[in-house]
């Protein structure tokens, strides 16, 4: 059979839908729990459930189906990763764990390809910049990670896989009430693959680029009253992932670990939430045959505090104060002779939220003061009318803007007088949620003022510089309809992210994506089926490469059985039809991959 007629005979069992109902509540908002469905800008939910119906194996896999979203990467499991959303920068993608900053944000982009997926129990991820509520790097867009143990039902779960390249994973998950008022959640996960040769213009044929990693989390809730709440949590992940460095076989030892504790206090009009969280993660690079401890470190910190306060004088009212502090460390290790960095931001910001039906009405400002960068000042406004029981329409504007990290002024292509980037937006949409279908239309620009790129100076030569305005106009149609049993999501993009210094696409971001998910269960038996098409784009942002990714399309599908009502199979064929694309020059993307798991709940 073709790959055109098989396509077309796996229609009707469809990818399962992204999109979760707009009665579920989101705290990625506005940084406090509330109804999706008051919600002004595009959110998205990806669900525990849904990340097991897809069996996914990393983030990027779990985030490349969402609207919005480009990415790029280095080869396979752990290798360097980029996510770019609405043709922003990938490190103007605020990546939060459980509402804190990812500790790697500290030198720069987050992190994608090393968190654990075993951790995750859904994935928040808001469209459009957010600073007037997080402060920096909230330029693109916002992703934010929950962590298992958020919820408090009572569940033992082992979960073993094999796979292709010699995939192994194992995860095991314990939950239990210690008492009626208290909860607690653990868990650990091991996984490995061999990988493949993934820059074979440079290493040699017989390589193999492999990953390593384990990691566990504990977390804790404890309700002292009916007002008072304690919580805290410790994860912590160590990754081994192999990589190319232009010919010789090279190792990076990841080591990160997270601790976050705090307490609230709530009652029917008031909330507050005082909350402490610490980060720290060593980078080892090193020859596979020496001990890590010998080669390069980076050595970086984080320290977070909140104090947030939500008022409800009244049904339509609500208003949110908040109070952060953040101190950002990197510490000179072997072979690392760099001073100690370090830097303190302080901020206030300010929510009021109006609903009387058929309005919504929100303001956001906030001051971030950077003791490297100074004060910055952004706002936030968003308008929206129910034009009926089925439609509404929303306007929204904004400020955002990014102070350079460590690693932009000191690091690879370091250039220490780098000034932050800042931009100015808006957007305008309509949507209509009916009865047999969904939809939404938005349009959107972003105007980044000395947005900071690595432009080639010479050959292999590079220069962390401002360069004048990144003008990002973009259109996103998305559409959910059932046809009988079958769940059908398609979301169809253009996107026009043009580098004005070059007059050209920013690079790694395609003009034209289109995305298709759904899903049907038919007894004890779920099967999905996921496609993706990505245009063409430029690889670098240099006048030295006019390099092009050529377009592709990309198809996944899999499939659940459950045996019993504790016993389940999973399984999932990546890259269906093997589709040989690379998502960077020189990288190929993985071929045609083959998982398989087992989960068991007692």
């Amino acid at each position: 059979m073709s790959k055109k007629l098989l396509a077309v005979a796996l229609l009707p069992w469809a990818a399962f839908a992204q999109n979760s109902s707009d009665s579920t509540n989101i705290t990625i908002y506005n940084r406090v729990e509330q109804p999706r469905a008051t919600v002004l800008a595009p959110v998205e939910v990806i669900t525990a459930k849904e990340i097991r119906q897809r069996n996914v194996k990393s983030l990027p896999d779990a985030l490349r189906y969402l609207p919005g979203i480009d990415i790029g990467q280095n080869g396979g499991r752990g290798q360097l990763a980029s996510v770019f959303i609405r043709g922003a920068e990938s490190d103007h993608t605020l990546m939060l764990v459980d509402g804190v900053r990812m500790t790697r944000s500290v030198v720069g982009g987050a992190d994608f390809n090393q968190f654990p997926v075993a951790l995750i129990e859904r994935i928040e991820y808001i469209r459009g910049p957010r600073a007037a509520i997080y402060g920096s790097d909230a330029i693109g867009g916002v992703i934010n990670i929950i962590t298992k143990g958020q919820q408090g039902d009572d569940l033992n779960l082992i979960d073993v896989g094999i796979g292709s390249r010699g995939y192994q994973q194992a995860t095991g998950l314990s939950s239990l009430a210690v008492s009626d008022s208290t909860h607690v959640k653990a868990a650990i996960s091991y996984e490995a693959e061999d990988g493949y040769n993934v820059h074979p213009d440079w290493a040699s044929p017989s390589t193999e680029h492999g990953f390593r990693g384990k990691s566990g989390m504990l977390n804790l809730n404890h309700d002292v009253n009916q007002y008072w709440r304690a919580f805290g949590a410790v994860r912590k992940y160590e990754n081994k992932v192999e990589y190319d460095g232009f010919g010789s076989l090279l190792e990076r030892d990841v080591e990160a670990l997270d601790a976050s504790g705090g307490v609230e206090y709530r009652n029917e009009h008031y909330r507050s939430e005082l909350t402490y969280g610490y980060g720290r993660q060593y980078d080892y690079d090193h020859a596979p045959e020496v001990d890590k401890r010998s080669g390069s470190l980076l050595f970086i910190r984080q320290h977070n505090a909140t104090w947030l306060n939500t008022i409800k004088p009244a049904n339509d009212w609500t208003l949110n104060l908040g109070i952060d502090w953040r101190r950002e460390q990197v510490l000179p290790g072997t072979n690392n002779n760099s001073a100690n960095r370090e830097r303190d931001n302080e901020a206030a910001f300010v929510t009021l939220m109006w609903a009387p039906a058929p309005w919504f009405l929100e303001g956001s400002v906030r001051a971030d003061d950077n003791e490297q960068f100074g004060t910055h000042n952004t706002w936030q406004l968003a308008l929206g009318r129910a034009l009926s029981d089925e439609v509404t329409v929303s306007l929204g504007a904004g400020t955002a803007f990014k102070a350079p990290t460590f690693y932009h002024l000191y690091g690879f292509a370091g250039n220490p007088d780098l000034v932050p980037e800042e931009s100015e937006y808006w957007e305008a949409s309509i949507k209509g949620n009916h009865e047999s279908f969904q939809w939404r239309v938005s349009a959107y620009r972003n105007l980044i003022d000395q947005i900071i790129v690595a432009e080639e100076v010479g050959n292999f030569v590079y220069l962390n510089k401002n360069i004048n305005q990144a003008d990002i106009k973009g259109l996103e149609f998305e559409l959910g309809f059932d046809t009988g049993p079958i769940r059908h999501d398609l979301t169809l993009e253009y996107l026009d992210a043009n580098n004005e210094e070059l007059d050209r696409q920013l690079a790694r971001r395609a003009k034209h994506k289109a995305k298709w998910q759904g899903g049907v269960a038919f007894g004890d038996t779920e099967v999905a089926l996921s496609y993706l098409y990505q245009g063409e784009r430029f690889d670098a942002d240099s006048e030295f490469s006019d390099t092009i990714n050529p377009s592709y399309s990309l198809w996944d599908l899999a499939l659940v059985q459950h045996l019993t009502p504790n016993l389940e199979l999973r399984g999932r064929i990546a890259n269906l039809f093997d589709k040989e694309y690379e998502l960077a020059s020189g990288y190929p993307a993985a071929e045609r991959a083959y998982y398989l798991n087992a989960s068991y709940r007692f």
